[in-house]
């Protein structure tokens, strides 16, 4: 798993050390490569692949995008065009890893309809 953390990368090792002890019974999760930083829409991608590549010998079978919104940052998320952009940055991902690709997202702050609002 190659997993690109643009939001809370300081803590994810933390978090994956929680979660071994908790599921794994301290037995370290294998073959989780963290990437810095997380492809953007309107930069080349070739440097990402060519430094994915590098990471790891065998590939990999899954990317994280986390998330969504800092791959698109400096874009209109909500712009048709950009969204296209994200698609296609996902495609080539796909591709040139050979691997499914997993977009976290977020609702927006201002979405009345937003599951974790308060109240």
């Amino acid at each position: 798993v190659l997993f690109a953390a643009g939001e809370g990368r300081s803590g994810i090792k933390a978090r994956i050390q929680a979660w071994e002890q908790v599921h794994w019974f301290s037995n370290k999760a294998q073959g989780i490569v963290l990437a810095d930083p997380v492809p953007n829409i309107t930069e080349e991608l070739e440097p990402f692949i060519e430094g994915a590549k590098a990471l790891s010998e065998d590939g990999y079978k899954l990317v994280v995008i986390d998330t969504v919104g800092r791959a698109m940052a400096g874009t209109n998320e909500n712009a048709q065009e950009n969204a296209s952009t994200f698609t296609n940055l996902v495609d080539t991902l796909r591709y040139e890893l050979n691997c499914a690709v997993l977009a976290l997202h977020h609702t927006g702050h201002t979405d009345k309809d937003r599951v974790d609002r308060p109240g």
